[in-house]
């Protein structure tokens, strides 16, 4: 569930993005920066609930909430900086796509494992890279970030996002899953396995959990350092969401 509201009210974010262009614009910085479509909209829906706006207390600037104390030069590029400022929505998508490709590189000279930077960079994005690197150190990367959750909030709207542009169901609270176990549930988690892996799949694009898929989730829970007990909870669902989509999977 996303922080502070319900992904029947994220949606209708969305919907209003959309009618204002945000979406676009943003799909836009994300392709060129080489982001995960989908990102500055989890983003900006975290920050304002994708309105372009003034907030914290005068600080955050426009629909990415570009801080007037970290970030003068470009607001004031753009003729933002003075009170009531808000950068043009273009250039400011461009801006926090940069800085999330900026907190990524900190993150690797830091030993920040490939499969946490996406999560880092976002904590840095709200609590800076100094910040996240200490939280990341400690355990978790949000430690410092508002309500110790910033990351982990935007990679959980970021779900509810992609479905959005897709035009496909929002995505709930998913299911404890394990061998025998039948359903959406497990025809998702076929789909991501399939995506996230190179090659074609060993088991079978069904919604039924057999063997063959018991041997492919074991193998993805070592690799990526999780209990490797073939069943499939909170923790292989959030990794799973993680993993950069090596192939397109199978309908």
């Amino acid at each position: 569930m996303p922080h502070g509201e319900t992904p029947g009210q994220l949606v209708a974010s969305l919907d209003r993005a959309h009618d204002e262009g945000l979406d676009a614009i943003c799909l836009e910085a994300e392709q060129k920066k080489g982001l995960p479509r989908g990102i500055l909209l989890a983003i900006s829906s975290r920050e304002t609930h994708c309105r372009n706006v003034v907030g914290d207390g005068g600080h955050g600037r426009g629909y990415f909430q570009i801080d007037d104390r970290a970030h003068p030069a470009f607001l004031r590029k753009h003729g933002a900086f003075g009170p009531g400022g808000v950068p043009p929505t273009r250039e400011a998508a461009l801006y926090a796509a940069q800085l999330l490709l900026d907190n990524g590189t900190f993150g690797k000279r830091n030993g920040v494992k490939p499969i946490d930077l996406l999560k880092f960079s976002l904590s840095s994005y709200n609590a800076g890279a100094g910040n996240a690197i200490k939280g990341y150190r400690d355990g978790d990367s949000d430690r410092r970030t508002a309500h110790a959750n910033y990351g982990r909030d935007v990679l959980e709207r970021l779900r509810i996002v992609t479905a959005w542009l897709d035009d496909t169901p929002i995505p709930r609270d998913r299911p404890v899953i394990r061998e025998g176990s039948r359903g959406k549930a497990v025809l998702e988690l076929k789909r991501m396995l399939a995506a996230a892996t190179d090659g074609p799949p060993i088991f079978a694009m069904t919604p039924v959990w057999g063997k063959a898929l018991t041997k492919a989730v074991l193998e993805f829970q070592r690799a990526h350092g999780l209990d490797d007990d073939a069943v499939v909870g909170s923790d292989t669902w959030r990794v799973l969401d993680r993993v950069p989509m090596k192939a397109k999977a199978p309908a």
